[in-house]
């Protein structure tokens, strides 16, 4: 006779190393949280590891170069606005130049961002597939 207050017993399916599953995952505002909370570097951070793992997954690679850009104008950005915080008269030239790269990097980052979601979804429908019975 078996014992009715037990845990239930189930059979624990382990998923390989080149599975999408393998990615650590990280909520969606923790991350929104600790980029606020260090000023930016959080999200390079979490760009950089997605991408370098998600690399490992995936046969068509995302090129690292964009990255390589964002970070480049962010720290270009963070540059002109220290020199405009240490101005006391803020130059037009400055504050145009720091709004120009501050849109470059918006969209740098964006398309960063999309690269892995994109892969991400298309390696997921991939593991799907192959696992759906038919």
């Amino acid at each position: 006779m078996t014992n009715p207050y037990s845990s239930p017993a189930s059979e624990v399916i382990e998923t390989g190393s080149d599975s999408i599953e393998s990615l650590p995952r990280v909520s969606t505002w923790l991350v929104f949280l600790f980029t606020i909370c260090t000023f930016g570097i959080y999200m390079i951070y979490w760009l950089y590891n997605r991408l370098s793992k998600l690399n490992l997954l995936i046969e068509n690679k995302i090129p690292l170069i964009f990255l390589h850009i964002y970070v480049g104008i962010t720290i270009l950005s963070w540059v002109f606005q220290a020199s405009m915080f240490m101005s006391l008269g803020e130059s037009a030239l400055i504050m145009s130049t720091f709004e120009i790269v501050n849109g470059i990097g918006s969209i740098v980052s964006m398309v960063c961002v999309y690269m892995v979601i994109y892969k991400m979804r298309n390696r997921l429908c991939d593991e799907l597939l192959k696992t759906q019975r038919w």
